[in-house]
C-alpha cells in the first residue's frame, strides 16, 4: 500500500526552494544531499494524515531531516542564526557525537525540543530506515522498526503540508535518500488514544 515518491533515477515530483537550493543530485540511484543549508520539497502534492518510509544514510557530522507537512516555504530565523527553515514538522536525522539530538527525534520550531529520540539509533555512514506517522495530533518516528519519538501536538499546529529532505550547516552534511515512500492513512478520531 506504499507509494514511491523517488523513481530511483530522477527528481520528478520534486523541487528545490530558490531561497535554499542546495546541490542534490541522484548518482547510483539516491538522491545525495549536500552543501549549505537547503530544502528539496516533494512539490507534487500535500498530505495530511500518513506512515511515510525512507532509507537514508547520513555522515559523521551530517544534519538533515525530513519536514512533513510542510508549506513550501522557507524564512530566515532568528532563533536559528539567521537560518533557513521551513514550516511544520522535523524527523531529525544525524548521530552527531556532539549533539544531542538524533536520527528519529521530533521537532518544530514553535516546540524546538518537542520529543528527543535515543541518542545513536544507527551508526554514522549506515543505511538505515527511518519511519514518520502522522495520524491527527499524534506523530511518531522509527529507526530500523525501533520506537523512537511518540508525542502529541495538541495545538495541531500543522494539519497538512509538504515533505522537504533537508540538509543543515554549512558543508558539513552528506546525506541520501534512496527509497522515499507514504501510504495515506484515513483522518484520526480527534481524540485518538495515545497508547494505541
Amino acid at each position: 500500500g506504499f507509494t514511491p515518491l523517488f523513481d530511483g533515477r530522477t527528481l520528478e515530483g520534486w523541487a528545490r526552494h530558490a531561497a535554499a537550493p542546495g546541490d542534490r543530485r541522484v548518482p547510483d540511484a539516491a538522491i545525495v544531499g549536500r552543501g549549505d543549508t537547503s530544502y528539496l520539497f516533494y512539490a507534487a502534492r500535500e498530505f495530511a494524515d500518513f506512515h511515510l518510509r525512507a532509507e537514508a544514510k547520513v555522515n559523521a557530522t551530517g544534519d538533515s531531516g525530513v519536514f512533513f507537512r510542510a508549506p513550501f516555504e522557507v524564512r530566515r530565523h532568528n532563533r536559528t542564526n539567521g537560518a533557513y527553515l521551513p514550516g511544520g514538522y522535523e524527523a531529525a536525522i544525524g548521530v552527531r557525537s556532539n549533539y544531542p539530538v538524533h536520527t528519529g527525534s521530533l521537532a518544530t520550531l514553535e516546540l524546538p525540543q518537542m520529543r528527543r529520540g535515543p541518542l545513536e539509533p544507527h551508526r554514522p555512514d549506515e543505511w538505515f530506515r527511518l519511519e514518520v506517522i502522522a495520524r491527527g495530533d499524534r506523530l511518531r518516528t522509527l529507526v530500523n522498526g525501533e520506537a523512537t519519538a511518540d508525542c502529541r501536538d495538541e495545538k495541531r499546529r500543522f494539519t497538512r503540508g509538504h515533505l522537504a529532505l533537508q540538509v543543515w550547516g554549512d558543508n558539513i552534511t552528506v546525506v541520501r535518500f534512496r527509497t522515499v515512500e507514504i501510504k495515506e492513512l484515513p483522518a484520526a478520531p480527534v481524540r485518538e488514544r495515545l497508547q494505541g
